[in-house]
């Protein structure tokens, strides 16, 4: 049962993927199967990582160019690519690392008039397994995975040529982190740098011209909204490295956010977020920790304020917050028993600067501007580029001006 928090994230975040696949399947675009071959680097991550050889990877994308005019978001973001990409990944060094299976949605970015000979920017969030993690006694130099189930996100940037009508080469760089999170320990999270060559094989011959579409004057109007979400995470207590073997305690939030959306298609919001830590509570209880222990709760609560921005892609969703925390009194003690090996700017940074990456999936299309709609979630929370914690979250959302 020491994983059932992680499996249930991967079941979420299947579901998340089946919504961008569905959504997919609506949309006027030209379906492309990509093969992709990787080589490249584990970056190390603290002082005694162990050594390792190049990293290969074998990825297989199925993709849509999308090319739909009638809807805002593909002139939005300049007709992109959705990918679904399935990967295999060997960190040369089988012993501590293994192997890893990968599930990555992926949003393409187009920075030219057409698909051909220009720059690409791609981004990628989604689920990996790892044959290989931490084991005590038999695994003990794996500090950077500490569960079979992570997070995985890519980043990256890669050139193109038109072979033919048909296919299209990539060639280019990426950046790949996996973390759990900071819901099982030890996390330090694996960090690769890698270059990369594929081939994207059309089956219908595509239009590599993008269109010029006249934006309408009813498109550039911008709608208001107010959301709230209330949410559970999980984590345990402690620095990335240990201590080890720690019960997984709640993290409970509640937020509201009022936001502006452009075309229904891309979102800017700004609001206040409430967190109470399990975890937090219980150590200040049991070690009666002054001054604290005269109020545990709020001791163990956080007050933060953010600002983000979130891709709307019909029913699916993808953001990004930072924000700063006004009220959060026990992160200083925290650090000094967990973080001893973190001082001065980093850890300022870390105690003030929350940073949440994740996914969402809508009820109801975004692309049609509803009244009132609902949403599931799934996010990665952070101190700066710590992990924290990972939360599902449910919520609400309310046009409040626009039409």
């Amino acid at each position: 049962m020491k994983e059932t928090r992680s499996i249930y994230f991967v079941f979420l975040f299947l579901f998340t993927t089946l919504s961008a696949v569905c959504q997919q399947a609506e949309l006027k675009g030209k379906l492309y199967l990509e093969p992709e071959y990787s080589i490249g680097k584990i970056l190390p991550s603290h002082s005694e990582f162990p050594e390792s050889f190049a990293q290969q990877s074998a990825f297989l994308s199925l993709g849509v160019l999308q090319q739909d005019s009638s809807r805002n978001w593909v002139k939005f973001f300049n007709y992109p690519q959705t990918a679904i990409g399935f990967a295999y990944s060997d960190f040369g060094n089988p012993q501590v690392f293994g192997q890893s299976f990968n599930l990555i949605p992926e949003l393409v970015f187009s920075t030219g008039n057409r698909h051909y000979k220009t720059s690409h920017i791609r981004l990628g969030l989604g689920a990996s397994y790892f044959t290989k993690k931490y084991e005590w006694p038999d695994n003990i130099h794996n500090n950077s995975i500490g569960s079979h189930y992570t997070w995985t996100f890519r980043l990256g940037y890669y050139y193109n040529w038109k072979l033919s009508e048909k296919v299209l080469f990539n060639l280019g760089a990426s950046y790949i982190h996996s973390s759990n999170s900071h819901v099982q320990l030890p996390n330090f999270g694996l960090n690769t740098i890698l270059l990369n060559a594929s081939v994207q094989l059309f089956q219908d011959k595509p239009q590599w011209e993008k269109p010029h579409v006249e934006v309408k004057r009813k498109e550039k109007l911008q709608r208001f909204y107010i959301s709230m979400y209330l949410g559970t995470g999980w984590h345990e207590l402690g620095d990335a490295a240990a201590p080890k073997f720690t019960p997984k305690k709640l993290v409970k939030s509640f937020a509201i956010f009022g936001s502006k959306v452009f075309q229904n298609s891309f979102r800017l919001k700004a609001g206040a977020t409430y967190r109470f830590y399990q975890s937090y509570y219980d150590y200040i209880r049991q070690h009666e920790v002054d001054p604290f222990v005269e109020n545990p709760v709020a001791g163990a609560s956080n007050i933060l304020l953010s600002v983000g921005g979130e891709l709307l892609l019909g029913h699916f969703g993808a953001e990004l917050e930072a924000g700063i925390n006004i009220y959060k009194p026990f992160y200083s003690t925290y650090s000094d028993v967990f973080e001893k090996n973190v001082s001065g700017l980093a850890n300022t940074l870390k105690a003030y600067i929350p940073l949440r990456l994740g996914l969402k999936a809508y009820a109801i299309s975004n692309e049609k501007a509803p009244l009132n709609n609902v949403f599931i979630a799934t996010h990665i929370n952070s101190n700066l580029g710590a992990a924290d914690f990972m939360s599902i979250t449910a919520g609400y959302v309310r046009r409040i001006a626009g039409n």
